[in-house]
C-alpha cells in the first residue's frame, strides 16, 4: 500500500466519491470565499456530505460554518496558508483529518477540540507544518491509526507515544530526531515506521517487539550501527537504510590479541571436555568457563571467551538487500576457513551462541 512509505492518506477509506464529496480543491479561493459557498450548501445537500476536499486553495483558516455538514467523516485543508483549527471541527464526526503543508503550529488545536476528535479520529495527516514537538493533545487520540508528522520540526518523540495503541503507521521523517524512545516498541500494532531524515546515530533495541513491521525507513540518518535484536523482525519486507555512515575502515583496524593463560586454559577445558566441580576451582573461574561461546565456524568445535576474532560476512536481509553482519570466531584461521567454507545462514543460528550487530547499509 502506497500510504505505508508516503503521505499520501487520502486513500484511507471510501468516503470519497462524487456525490458524497464536497469539492473546493485547486479552486484559488480564500476563507471568505468559502464561507459563503458553504452558505449556499442547501439542507439536503448537507446531509449528504461525508467529504470536503479543499486543499490547494488560499485559505487562513477554516470558517465556522464548516460545521453544517453533521456527517463529514473526512476533511482535506493541506496545502493552504492555514494556522490554526476552529473549534467548528469539534461537531464532526471526522475519521480522517488532512491538514499538511500548512502553518500549524504547537497551538493549533484547543482542548476541546481534541476531547472530541478522540472518539472518532484514525488518520491524522499534519506533514509540512511548524510543528517543534508533539502536542499532549495528540497523544489522546487513542483510536488513531494512522500518524504523519513528517518535513516538521520535531526534536523528540514523546516517551508516551505508547498511549496511541492502535497506531499502524507512524511517520516522523524529516525532522530533527536525535533519538527514538524506547516505548515505540510498545506499539504492538504498528505495521510503517518512518524515521527517515532524522539525526538518529542509534535505535531501541525494543524496536524488534514490533511483530507487525514490515516497512522501516531510516535512510538519510547517522546510523552505524542497529540493534542486534533487529533480526527477529520476521515480516519486515522493506528496509531502507540508504545515505547512512558507512562503516568500511573498521575491518582494517579488527585486530588479534594473544590468548590469555586463563582464556587457553579455559578453552583447553572445553574443547577437551575435562570434568572440573565447585570444589576443584573458585568460583570465579567457574563463572568464567560458563561464559564460553562456540565458534561460529561449522568446521570447528573451539570455544572462545573474552578473545576472539571479528569476522564480516554479507547476508541476504528481506529477500532484498546483502547488509554486514559482524561475527565473532576463535581464531584468525577460523576467519580464514569461514570465507572459504559455506557457513550456514545467520538467521538458522541460535542467538545465544552468535552476537549479531549490524553494521552498515550495502544495497546490491
Amino acid at each position: 500500500m502506497e500510504i505505508y512509505s508516503s503521505d499520501n492518506s487520502d486513500s484511507d477509506d471510501n468516503v470519497t466519491n462524487s456525490t458524497n464529496s464536497l469539492n473546493f480543491s485547486f479552486a484559488a479561493i480564500d476563507s471568505n470565499f468559502l464561507e459563503d459557498q458553504l452558505d449556499l450548501v442547501s439542507y439536503n445537500e448537507v446531509k449528504d456530505k461525508t467529504s470536503m476536499l479543499l486543499h490547494y486553495n488560499s485559505l487562513t483558516h477554516v470558517p465556522e460554518n464548516l460545521s453544517k455538514f453533521m456527517n463529514l467523516r473526512k476533511l482535506d485543508i493541506s496545502n493552504n496558508r492555514i494556522y490554526q483549527l476552529p473549534d467548528a471541527i469539534t461537531r464532526l464526526p471526522l475519521r480522517t483529518l488532512i491538514a499538511k503543508n500548512n502553518f500549524l503550529d504547537e497551538d493549533f488545536l484547543s482542548v476541546k477540540t481534541l476531547e472530541h476528535l478522540a472518539n472518532t479520529l484514525e488518520i491524522l495527516n499534519l506533514s509540512g507544518n511548524n510543528l517543534s514537538f508533539i502536542p499532549e493533545q495528540i497523544l489522546q487520540l487513542t483510536r488513531l491509526k494512522y500518524l504523519y508528522l513528517g518535513e516538521n520540526r520535531l526534536q523528540e518523540i514523546p516517551h508516551n507515544i505508547n498511549r496511541l495503541i492502535r497506531l499502524e503507521i507512524l511517520n516522523v521523517g524529516g525532522n530533527q530526531l536525535i533519538s527514538v524512545p524506547s516505548t515505540v516498541g510498545q506499539l504492538s500494532e504498528l505495521r510503517a515506521l518512518i524515521l527517515s531524515n532524522n539525526q538518529l546515530d542509534s535505535l531501541p533495541a525494543s524496536v524488534a517487539n514490533l511483530n507487525r513491521l514490515t516497512i522501516l525507513q531510516l535512510h538519510k540518518n547517522k546510523l552505524r550501527t542497529l540493534p542486534t535484536e533487529i533480526i527477529a523482525l520476521k515480516n519486515l519486507s522493506e528496509l531502507s537504510l540508504r545515505d547512512n555512515p558507512l562503516v568500511v575502515k573498521f575491518v582494517s583496524d579488527m585486530v588479534y590479541e594473544p590468548p590469555t593463560l586463563q582464556e587457553l586454559s579455559a578453552r583447553t577445558i572445553k574443547l577437551y571436555d575435562i570434568p572440573y566441580s565447585e570444589q576443584d576451582l573458585p568460583r570465579n573461574l567457574i563463572q568464567f568457563l560458563s561464559s564460553a561461546h562456540h565458534c561460529l565456524n561449522p568446521q570447528c568445535q573451539g570455544v572462545f571467551f573474552d578473545n576472539r576474532v571479528e569476522h564480516v560476512k554479507f547476508v541476504d536481509f528481506c529477500g532484498k538487500y546483502r547488509l554486514p553482519l559482524m561475527q565473532y570466531l576463535c581464531s584468525s584461521k577460523c576467519r580464514d576457513d569461514t570465507n572459504r567454507r559455506h557457513t550456514p545462514s545467520p538467521y538458522q543460528q541460535h542467538d545465544h551462541m552468535l552476537r549479531k550487530v549490524l553494521l552498515s547499509n550495502f544495497n546490491n
